[in-house]
């Protein structure tokens, strides 16, 4: 990690045709937990179809791509952050051609 400031960026990201979300997620979770724990991912989850809430039985299988708000130096160090994630290193979940990373404004920076 570089000593430059941490900004905070958001990464949206598809999956690709017939993901394999579900294979991965197990490996997903313990790769991003000492993220969120060290502060890097600050919020995250899936991203629905319009009409999808996630309080419907099946939001989870309805799941069409990620969202991550996580903070880094630069969009490349952030960029390489996701590169070790198995959604990434699997070739089986994200559309990796789809990854946008955009550097935000966090005014509100802890929900709960």
């Amino acid at each position: 990690m570089s000593t430059q400031p941490l900004s905070f960026f958001l990464v949206q990201v598809s999956d690709i045709p017939d993901t394999q979300r579900v294979k991965h997620t197990p490996e997903h979770i313990k790769a991003t937990l000492p993220l969120i724990e060290n502060g890097i991912i600050v919020a995250g989850g899936g991203l629905l179809p319009d009409g999808v809430k996630m309080s419907d039985a099946d939001a989870r299988a309805t799941m069409n791509g990620s969202f991550i708000v996580m903070r880094g130096a630069t969009r490349e160090e952030v960029k390489e952050t996701l590169a070790k994630d198995p959604y990434y290193t699997s070739g089986e979940v994200w559309d990796i051609a789809s990854i946008k990373i955009t550097p935000v404004f966090v005014g509100v920076p802890k929900v709960e």
